[in-house]
C-alpha cells in the first residue's frame, strides 16, 4: 500500500511544472558554480585553491548543493501547504493514513532530488573532464559530486518536511530553516563540522590521490546528519493532526503507542553514536602544555628497538607492535610519545602486563606539540626484559587543533597514498638511551614506493597478502608512500611523479629540464645547498593534502602543483610546459631551499628564477628564441604597466573600491616580479659588461644567501645584490618613459 502510495506521489510530482522549474534551477545553480565569480565566494583573503579538482569539481557541486538545499526546501514547504490549503488532506485521509501520505510524499521528493543530482552529475561531466585534462578521475568525480550535491538536499528535506508537519505555518517553517542556514556560517559551525548539514567545507583535494581522509570524513559526516534529520522527520509525523486535534493533542495520542517511536530511537541512535564515536578527530582533553613533558630525566638503556606496522587501506587504520629489549631501568615509570587517534592497546615486560596511562599534549603557542600525546608506561619493580607496545587507530587530528582551525587534513592512510608523521608510525621512547636508531618496518601495498625524509628504504620481504615490508631507520621518520613513477634523471638524482603524469613527464621530457637546470645552475651558481653530504638526490611530487615544498639531506619534495597543468601554462615563468617547469626547478636554487630572496613586491627569488630560465633557454635554443619568448614578452608588459593611469599616478589607487584595488596591486605585482625585475638584471648584466661578471655576481650572492627554511637568517635584498655588483637602484631602474 505505502509503495503504491510513494508511487503515486512520485508521478504527481513527474507532472507538476514546478517540478520541472525546480530541477532546472538546481542545475543552474550547479552551472553557475563554474564560473570565477562563485569560485571568489569560496576563498579566504589572500588565498587561493591550486587544486584542479577543488576548482573545478569541488566549487561548483558544493555551491550546487547548497543552493539546491534552499530550493528543494521551499519547494517541500510550499507543496505540503498545497495539500492542506486545498483541503486534500480530509479527502486523502478518507481512504488512507496521514502518516502514510506524508512517508510517500518524503520519499517521493527524495527520488526526484535524486534523480536531479545524477543529471547534473552526467551534464557536467564532460566540462570537468576537459577542465581536469589528465588528471581527471570518474571514481573521485562521482565520489565528490555525489557527496557535495545531494545529502544536503536530502537532510534539508527531511528538516522542511519535518518542520511543517510541526507548525503546518509556512513562514514559520521557512524562517527557521533560513535562521539554521545562517548559522552555518558562524564560528560555531565553522569549529564543528556536523553543525553544517548543507554547507560541506571546501578542502584543497589531492588531484593524483583523491584525498582519502577528506572523502571518509564528507561521507561519514553525511550519513550522521541524515540520520539526524530522519530522526526529526520521524518525529514530527507524530504531530501531524488527528481527529482535528493540535499539534499536542496529535503527539499525546500517538504516545499511547509507543512501538510507533521505535524507528525513531534508532534513527536518533544511529545518528548519536555516529557523531560521538567518529574516528575523525581525537577529543582529549584540552590541558596547558608544559615544557617539562620533553625534558624527561634519564630512564635508562635499550637496545633492538623494532616496530611492525601494517595498514588497512580501506577503514584507514594501522596496526603495530613495538618490542624494545630494555636493558636498564632507572626510574618507576617510562615516557613514550604516541599520535592522537591512535590508541595503546597492550604493555607487557616479558609477557607480564604493565600499567599505563595517557596524558596530552595539547596548547602550545607555536602548535609544534598539537597531537602528540604522551604514554606513560609503570614499572615500579623496575625490571629489565622485553617491552612489547601493541597499538594502532585512525590517525586522527588533536582537539586542540580542531578548536583551533576546524578539521584539517594531518595524517591519512589511504589505498593510493599514505602520508605518516614521526611518532604516529611508533611510539618514540623519551629519556631512555640507545646505541643505534631504532627500526620500523612499514607493510604497504607492492606498486607503492615509500620514503622517509626522501631516503629510499631497505627493501626487506615481501609478504604472502601480497604487501612488502621496508625498513625505516631514522629517530623520527616521517613516511610519504604512494603510487609513483620513477625516472633516473642521471646517476646520483632520481624523480618521483604520481603515474598520472607519466604521459605528460614524458612527452615534455621533464627529466631532461632537470638535468638542464642542475647542469647550468651548478656551474654558474653553486651546487645544490640542501645536498650537501648526501650520495644522491632525490625530488619527488607529493600529494596536494599536505602541501608546499622543502628541501635537505639530499630530498627536494614539490606539492602536486608544480605539475599541474594550470601552473605549466603560466607563461609568467616560461614560454611552454618544459620550460615553466624548469622555472619551479630553479627554485631549489633560487628560494627557500637554496638562496632565500628577501620579497619586498619588485625584487624577488620569481625574477631570478625567470632571467635563470631565459639564460638556459638562450643557452639552449640561440638568442633569437630566447629574445621572442622572454625579452620582447617582459619589455611589452612592462610598457603595457608603464602607459597605465594609476601606475603612474599611485596617490589614486586608495579612492578606488577595495576590490579593484586588490586587483591593481595584484597585477602591479605580478608584472614587477616576472617582467621588471628580469629587464633589471638584464640591464644589470650591460652595466656590468655581460654574462660571465653576471654570473660571478650571483654566484656571490648565492653563495652569501642562507636557507630561511633551517636557520632564519634574513632574505638578500636588491641592496645585497647592487652592492656585490658595484651598482646603484639608478644604474638598473627601467624608465617610465620606455
Amino acid at each position: 500500500m505505502r509503495a503504491k502510495l510513494m508511487g503515486v506521489e512520485l508521478r504527481r510530482l513527474l507532472m507538476n511544472k514546478k517540478t520541472y522549474l525546480v530541477m532546472m534551477l538546481n542545475i543552474l545553480m550547479t552551472g553557475l558554480g563554474f564560473t570565477s565569480f562563485v569560485k571568489g565566494m569560496f576563498m579566504a583573503e589572500g588565498f587561493e585553491y591550486t587544486s584542479i579538482f577543488t576548482n573545478d569539481v569541488i566549487i561548483p557541486f558544493g555551491f550546487g548543493g547548497f543552493a539546491a538545499a534552499l530550493i528543494w526546501g521551499l519547494y517541500v514547504i510550499s507543496d505540503a501547504d498545497r495539500v492542506v490549503k486545498k483541503g486534500a488532506e480530509e479527502m486523502t485521509g478518507a481512504y488512507t493514513d496521514e502518516k502514510a501520505m506524508s512517508h510517500a510524499r518524503f520519499s517521493a521528493f527524495l527520488t526526484v532530488s535524486f534523480i536531479t543530482a545524477l543529471i547534473c552529475m552526467l551534464l557536467f561531466l564532460p566540462l570537468c573532464i576537459k577542465r581536469m585534462d589528465y588528471l581527471f578521475t570518474f571514481k573521485w568525480y562521482i565520489l565528490y559530486s555525489f557527496a557535495y550535491i545531494l545529502p544536503g538536499v536530502w537532510i534539508t528535506i527531511a528538516l522542511c518536511c519535518g518542520l511543517y508537519n510541526i507548525s503546518r505555518n509556512v513562514s514559520v517553517s521557512l524562517l527557521i530553516v533560513l535562521l539554521l542556514t545562517i548559522s552555518q556560517f558562524s564560528p560555531i559551525s565553522e569549529k564543528d563540522l556536523f553543525l553544517r548539514w548543507s554547507i560541506p567545507c571546501i578542502f584543497e583535494i589531492s588531484d593524483c590521490y583523491g584525498s582519502v581522509s577528506v572523502i571518509r570524513f564528507l561521507y561519514y559526516s553525511r550519513i550522521a546528519l541524515f540520520f539526524s534529520g530522519l530522526a526529526f522527520y520521524l518525529l514530527s509525523v507524530k504531530f501531524i493532526r488527528k481527529y482535528r486535534m493540535g499539534a499536542l493533542k496529535s503527539f499525546a495520542f500517538c504516545l499511547k503507542k509507543p512501538l510507533a517511536f521505535i524507528p525513531v530511537m534508532m534513527s536518533l541512535c544511529a545518528a548519536v553514536l555516529l557523531i560521538v564515536y567518529e574516528p575523525f578527530v581525537d577529543h582529549s582533553p584540552v590541558v596547558p602544555y608544559d615544557d617539562n613533558w620533553y625534558d624527561a630525566p634519564y630512564q635508562g638503556e635499550y637496545k633492538n628497538c623494532v616496530a611492525d606496522v601494517r595498514f588497512n587501506t580501506l577503514l584507514g587504520i594501522l596496526n603495530g607492535e613495538l618490542n624494545m629489549d630494555l636493558t636498564e631501568v632507572v626510574s618507576n615509570e617510562l615516557f613514550f610519545d604516541i599520535r592522537s587517534g591512535i590508541e595503546v592497546k597492550s604493555v607487557t615486560l616479558d609477557g607480564e602486563k604493565l600499567d599505563h596511562s595517557i596524558e596530552y599534549y595539547s596548547e602550545d603557542n607555536n602548535n609544534i606539540n598539537l597531537g602528540v600525546k604522551k604514554l606513560i608506561v609503570k614499572n615500579p619493580d623496575r625490571k629489565t626484559g622485553r617491552l612489547t607496545i601493541v597499538y594502532g587507530g585512525y590517525p586522527a587530528i588533536s582537539n586542540s587543533l580542531y578548536r583551533k582551525a576546524g578539521y584539517t587534513y594531518f595524517d591519512s592512510v589511504g589505498r593510493d597514498y599514505i602520508k605518516l608523521e614521526d611518532v604516529c608510525v611508533a611510539p618514540q621512547a623519551r629519556g631512555l638511551g640507545a646505541d643505534e636508531d631504532p627500526a620500523v618496518h612499514i607493510n604497504v601495498p607492492a606498486d607503492h614506493n615509500p620514503t622517509s625524509w626522501g631516503k629510499t628504504l631497505k627493501k626487506i620481504v615481501k609478504n604472502a597478502d601480497g604487501s612488502v615490508c621496508w625498513e625505516c631507520r631514522n629517530d623520527v621518520p616521517i613516511i610519504e608512500s604512494g603510487i609513483n613513477n620513477s625516472d633516473e634523471v642521471n646517476s646520483t638524482t632520481e624523480f618521483l611523479y604520481a603515474k598520472k603524469y607519466e604521459k605528460f613527464v614524458r612527452d615534455n621530457k621533464l627529466d631532461e629540464s632537470i638535468k638542464d637546470v642542475m647542469n647550468y645552475c651548478n656551474e654558474h651558481y653553486g651546487t645544490l645547498k640542501c645536498t650537501e653530504g648526501a650520495e644522491s638526490i632525490r625530488i619527488q611530487q607529493i600529494s596536494n593534502d599536505y602541501g608546499g615544498g622543502g628541501a635537505g639531506r639530499g630530498y627536494v619534495y614539490m606539492d602536486e602543483n608544480f605539475l599541474s597543468p594550470e601552473n605549466l601554462s603560466d607563461d609568467n615563468k616560461g614560454g611552454n610546459k618544459n620550460e615553466t617547469f624548469m622555472h619551479e626547478i630553479i627554485h631549489l636554487y633560487w628560494g627557500d631551499m637554496g638562496c632565500y630572496v628577501s620579497d619586498d613586491g619588485l625584487w624577488s627569488d620569481e625574477g631570478l628564477d625567470v632571467y635563470t630560465t631565459y639564460r638556459i633557454v638562450k643557452e639552449k635554443y640561440g638568442e633569437l628564441y630566447a629574445k621572442k619568448y622572454y625579452v620582447d614578452k617582459w619589455t611589452e608588459e612592462v610598457k603595457h604597466q608603464n602607459r597605465n593611469f594609476y601606475f603612474r599616478h599611485p596617490e589614486y589607487i586608495d579612492i578606488l573600491p577595495e576590490s579593484y584595488q586588490a586587483t591593481l596591486k595584484d597585477s602591479v605585482g605580478i608584472i614587477n616580479r616576472y617582467s621588471r625585475m628580469p629587464l633589471m638584471l638584464l640591464k644589470a648584466e650591460e652595466k656590468l659588461g655581460g654574462e660571465e661578471a653576471m654570473d660571478e655576481v650571483l654566484r656571490q650572492l648565492y653563495e652569501n644567501g642562507s636557507v630561511n627554511q633551517w636557520d632564519g637568517s634574513e632574505g638578500q635584498t636588491l641592496q645585497d645584490f647592487l652592492d656585490i655588483a658595484g651598482l646603484t637602484e639608478e644604474d638598473i631602474k627601467i624608465d617610465q618613459d620606455n
